[in-house]
């Protein structure tokens, strides 16, 4: 392969890492995440992209890093974040939601049982110690 079509691979494997960081970030906005679980996604987003890197170094580079490689492997992550970024984040993060807005309602709707079964239960507690209250006194008096 002549090093004008591997340099326009690697603009486009650029583009690729990018895309499918993205993908990530929609998750994030979509569903709230804590710090540790953020830096755990991340970190085997980056072995992730070692490890692709590393094979397309390999059979599509033979092996050989040339400096052309890394500058478009950086020039197609610039051009995506410049053309495709915001795109991608919005409709993948409303694509996301809209995917998990079933599993939202229902867990609203599980939470909403749950609470008023404990009510229900609380009542019937209350209930029970207020006849218990009562009996008591009958036989002491």
């Amino acid at each position: 392969m002549n090093e004008q079509r591997l340099f326009v691979c690697w603009i486009l494997f650029g583009c690729l890492f990018s895309f499918q960081y993205d993908w990530i970030e929609c998750l994030r906005n979509a569903i709230s995440h804590s710090n540790l679980f953020r830096a755990a996604e991340d970190l085997c987003y980056w072995f992730c992209m070692f490890w692709e890197a590393f094979y397309l170094l390999h059979f599509v580079g033979n092996g050989t890093v040339r400096w052309f490689m890394i500058m478009g492997l950086a020039l197609g992550m610039i051009f995506y974040r410049k053309i495709a970024h915001s795109v991608v984040i919005y409709l993948g993060t409303g694509l996301i939601s809209l995917i998990f807005l079933p599993i939202k309602w229902l867990n609203r709707v599980i939470r909403f049982l749950c609470a008023q079964m404990l009510v229900c239960k609380k009542r019937k507690e209350v209930q029970y110690g207020q006849k218990k209250s009562r009996i008591s006194k009958e036989t002491t008096e």
